[in-house]
């Protein structure tokens, strides 16, 4: 069904079900005073070819602004959305908070969020229009209609309108000439054209809360009034703030200042002259004030009547759009956020909860595909500021002990409960006992006024409030967030509040929020800073948005970014091996720079001798450079003599020199059976889920040193999880030395965590797009190397254990364990035989193996007689030796890795143990790393008729010294690992546990839970 609306621009089809996928064609009108920069063009998803959805906002503050700049972030990947946002005011959204600035400089541009320029920088993608009033909802054709007779659709529409100043009409003269409210630009352009015409008279303010106050810093900084006065019907100001103690203190500071402050006074009539302007305040009591303006700063009232023309359920009492924890309305397609939104039947008329409700919703919008939902619940209502010169605060339930705690940590609700339930009055009545106790500091000298709020036993802090000295804010409102145990006695917050909250920025975590006003945390004020894009605290201004709401934050994020450009460091590195002097890191960049694919080119073009075969360092870790950048097989012929241990066969080496398999599982196949819990916190990466995202571990595989992983980010949205992954391990493979596990990488790079998260959060080299190019090649280059080793013969033929016989010979004794073979353990002491020495009654040439077989590699394991042995082709020369290394009687050394040094000596190293064998010179032979244990070695040679010869003794003489079964693992001469327990526990029984106690009560044992009185283990 389509239905034609009627407008401006014509005929506009609009889908009756979705408003033609929430588009209209060609950009958008606007009235006579309007700007627009175009409609969003419709599009289609930038990853998946669906047309992207369309979202409208009505209303374009500061929480409008913020929803625009966090979908904008977080829908950078999925693409899917685009934005309208209409707004009424002929500004683009500017700083509400700091409206009294606009007194020293006029200029509406230094109040603005963004500059306009931002705007047009994100079209398509965004369009807004300015100066432009939404008239109606029509939900079920899923359109807007607006003041110039525009009709624009949407998918979603999204209701910021804000609030209103409450205006008393019921009070006579309410409108007169000189009555103004104090709300927006539009009010201050009034009041600065009128007051000029009443030069020296007094202006009044009515209204003692932070808007009154703001008011009359307002009316002060014009000059033109005489006097200013504040009234406020209430016995001291800032009531729902402050307590009396404090709130008298802040009348005190106000009064210094040259207001004059009128409490307990109650407007009944503006009084006016004959032309209808204000000549002065009648009040209740009779007594007359005369003034020349009156501004009314009483509360405000949200701006609700659009949904509520259009059917939306509204709050009947105080007003405001309904909404669910999810911001949604009774309409599931509209959402509303800020102060028109009425959440369990409360509005809020501070910032911060506008932009938790915009964060909220962009991240449901955005991520909730790939994560639970996000809620809305009591957000923190901690306030700091400073007002008329005073700096005030006020955090977490700061009027606890007045009307009892909202909510108690831990176990203390508990203990309260069974406090109430115990002790009764005279009358028989409950009496609750206190269960805060305020710690107070008062300084009539300094103006200072503190006053802290604890549980009864002084463990947990559960709110407070600051006046004059407001240092320690910050970290106060994180200990009630994180409701953790105080690790410091009560008396310590205030006793040690001389030392300044900003001189000790350690303390304070990089996700403690400091600018409650855009949720704004220390983490990305550092993040800013530390890649360069922040580099004045103007910038910081302008990236962050921290400072640009009320202020107050400014002292503390000018710490933390002055703490913040002194901090920065140096990077070193060790060089590979002694055949290259560069670190694995120089290496990785030299590889991928230069386009070098195989070992001998990378030698030849950076080693120290061009001609010189490496060493078992350095091969597997240019090997692992090579496989991180181009990803072949690694059995390559130009590759596997590279690789080690594991690397070479595909699996992992045991200790008969086979090797075991762990089946691949290909995605979606995973069942129950097949499930093996992978722990978050003892891996290379892990996630937790949490309620914004996902916690990112990294770093913690330590090998034969455990070790728990280390928190990189917390609550990373969905889409980002992945990148974030990605970027760490490529760094990872770029940075890391050879062999090194992720624990051990961490521990050792420069900078640590802190230096981390600059590269792959912060983006402080500007390498994390190619960090995720990177990875995302490698994905694309996925390929089953088992299946090209076990679909091509010759690759195969490689697992075969004698490269000159089918034959197969078993090296260690198999056992049987919880019905499943393994090898036996390790023998318990290495071969002590002289090898190297041993004299043999004679030697001569015996054809091998054929030279054929060294075109596709560089051993081979040969079987002679009984014997087991390892030829190599080294720089176009042969060598052989035994197969096995008497260290643990293994037979692997044709598996084993060739080095060499400047002076021609050439050693294989055993890929179980890294001994490392000499193969040529007068020491061939001889275990270099350790001189217990040594090899017999052979000469080897090609012939003509394209056959390895070897120099051996006969073979009985050869099969007396070396035959594997000579020197096979047997089970019962292995040492068995807990053979020293079990000696322990031998003969030893379980003890039999004892019957249970039956407790002997007069009444009955109370136990916990559900409410119930007695003790909650």
């Amino acid at each position: 069904m389509t239905l034609e609306i009627e407008s401006s621009n014509g005929d506009i089809p609009v889908n009756g079900q979705n408003g033609a996928n929430g588009n209209s064609n060609g950009d958008m009108d606007v009235n006579e005073n309007g700007h627009s920069n175009g409609d969003a063009e419709n599009g289609v998803n930038g990853t998946n070819g669906i047309p992207k959805k369309k979202i409208v906002i009505v209303g374009l503050g500061m929480v409008a602004v913020g929803f625009i700049e966090k979908l904008i972030k977080l829908d950078a990947r999925r693409q899917e959305y685009t934005i309208v946002v209409i707004g009424e005011e002929p500004h683009v959204a500017y700083n509400r908070v700091g409206l009294t600035t606009f007194f020293e400089h006029r200029a509406i541009d230094k109040l603005y969020l963004n500059p306009v320029s931002w705007y047009d920088s994100h079209h398509p993608s965004l369009g807004y229009q300015i100066n432009t009033k939404v008239e109606s909802i029509h939900p079920a054709e899923k359109y807007v209609k607006t003041s110039s007779g525009e009709t624009v659709t949407y998918d979603i529409l999204i209701l910021a309108t804000g609030s209103d100043a409450v205006l008393p009409a019921n009070t006579p003269g309410h409108d007169a000439t000189g009555v103004f409210v104090y709300r927006n630009i539009a009010d201050l352009e009034k009041m600065i054209q009128y007051s000029a015409t009443v030069k020296g008279t007094l202006g009044c303010v009515v209204g003692g809360g932070l808007l009154g106050l703001e008011a009359a810093k307002a009316l002060l900084d014009l000059e033109n009034y005489g006097k200013v006065g504040l009234i406020d019907r209430n016995r001291w100001v800032l009531s729902r703030q402050l307590d009396s103690d404090a709130g008298g203190l802040v009348v005190e500071k106000v009064r210094e200042l040259g207001v004059d402050v009128m409490l307990e006074r109650r407007v009944k009539q503006i009084e006016t002259n004959e032309e209808g302007k204000v000549r002065g305040v009648t009040f209740e009591d009779g007594d007359f004030v005369e003034a020349s303006t009156v501004c009314f700063a009483i509360g405000i009232r949200s701006r609700d009547e659009l949904a509520r023309n259009a059917g939306l359920d509204c709050y009947e009492k105080s007003g405001g759009v309904v909404v669910n924890e999810r911001l949604q309305t009774s309409n599931p397609d509209i959402y509303a956020i800020g102060e028109c939104a009425s959440w369990e039947n409360q509005t809020f008329g501070l910032i911060a909860p506008g932009i938790e409700m915009a964060d909220i919703l962009a991240f449901n919008l955005t991520q909730a595909k790939a994560h639970t939902q996000r809620k809305f619940r009591r957000p923190d209502l901690s306030t700091k500021l400073k007002l008329l010169g005073v700096d005030v605060a006020s955090f977490g339930d700061f009027f606890a002990d007045r009307d009892g705690p909202r909510e108690m940590p831990g176990r203390q609700a508990a203990a309260a409960r069974r406090r109430a339930s115990v002790q009764k009055n005279g009358n028989g009545a409950s009496v609750i006992p206190p269960s805060v106790k305020a710690l107070t500091y008062k300084d009539p000298f300094q103006g200072v006024y503190k006053k802290y709020l604890f549980t009864i036993d002084g463990k947990f802090l559960l709110g407070g409030m600051m006046i004059g000295d407001t240092k320690d804010y910050i970290k106060l409102v994180q200990m009630v967030k994180t409701k953790k145990q105080l690790e410091v006695p009560p008396a310590e917050f205030i006793l040690g509040s001389q030392k300044s909250g900003e001189d000790n920025l350690d303390d304070i975590d990089d996700d403690t929020q400091i600018c409650s006003c855009h949720n704004v945390t220390k983490g990305d004020v550092v993040t800013h800073t530390k890649n360069g894009t922040c580099k004045s605290i103007g910038d910081v201004k302008s990236c962050t948005k921290a400072g640009t709401g009320c202020g107050g934050c400014m002292p503390l994020v000018t710490s933390i970014f002055n703490a913040t450009m002194k901090s920065m460091g140096a990077e070193i590195s060790n060089h590979l091996c002694p055949h290259f002097a560069y670190s694995r890191a120089d290496m990785y960049n030299i590889i991928s720079v230069k386009k070098l694919k195989t070992f001998p080119d990378v030698m030849k073009e950076y080693g120290k001798a061009p001609d010189s075969v490496g060493c078992e360092a350095c091969k597997p870790a240019i090997g692992s450079i090579l496989a991180s950048l181009y990803n072949r097989h690694v059995m390559d012929k130009d590759l596997h003599a590279v690789q080690d241990t594991n690397d070479r066969f595909l699996a992992n080496i045991q200790r008969n020199g086979t090797f075991s398999v762990v089946p691949r599982v290909m995605g979606g196949e995973i069942t129950a059976d097949r499930l093996i819990t992978i722990e978050a916190q003892n891996k290379d990466f892990g996630l937790i889920a949490t309620e914004k995202g996902f916690n990112v571990f990294i770093a913690g595989n330590g090998g034969a040193k455990p070790k728990h992983s280390e928190l990189l980010a917390k609550d990373v949205p969905p889409d980002e999880v992945i990148p974030l992954i990605d970027r760490y391990l490529m760094f990872y493979i770029r940075t890391a030395d050879k062999l090194q596990r992720t624990a051990r990488w961490l521990e050792n790079l420069p900078g640590g965590m802190k230096y981390l998260r600059e590269v792959i959060i912060e983006d402080k080299l500007g390498i994390c797009s190619e960090l995720e190019n990177q990875m995302q090649e490698l994905v694309n280059s996925f390929f089953c190397e088992w299946k090209e080793a076990i679909n091509n013969p010759e690759k195969r033929k490689m697992f075969q254990q004698f490269a000159n016989t089918t034959d197969r010979q078993e090296t260690m004794e198999v056992i049987q364990e919880r019905e499943q073979e393994r090898p036996t353990y390790w023998a318990s002491d290495s071969v002590k035989y002289d090898f190297k020495g041993h004299k043999w009654s004679t030697l001569a040439w015996q054809p091998i193996i054929e030279a054929k077989h060294f075109e596709g590699d560089n051993s081979a394991n040969v079987k002679r007689g009984e014997t087991q042995l390892a030829v190599f082709k080294i720089k176009g020369k042969y060598y052989a030796s035994q197969q096995m290394c008497p260290h643990k009687r293994s037979f692997v050394l044709s598996d084993g890795l060739i080095g060499d040094d400047a002076s021609g000596k050439l050693w294989v190293s055993c890929p179980n143990h890294k001994r490392n064998f000499e193969l040529n010179g007068i020491e061939a032979g001889k275990c270099a790393n350790d001189d217990e244990i040594n090899i017999a070695v052979f000469e080897a040679e090609e012939r003509e008729d394209g056959w390895i010869y070897l120099r051996l003794p006969p073979v009985e003489e050869l099969d007396g010294v070396l035959a594997t079964g000579k020197w096979i693992v047997r089970k019962d001469e292995a040492k068995q690992p807990f053979e020293k327990m079990d000696g322990y526990l031998k003969g030893r029984t379980s003890k039999k546990p004892r019957d249970r106690t039956i407790m002997k009560t007069q009444e009955p044992v109370m136990v916990g839970g559900c409410g119930g009185p007695g003790l909650d283990w």
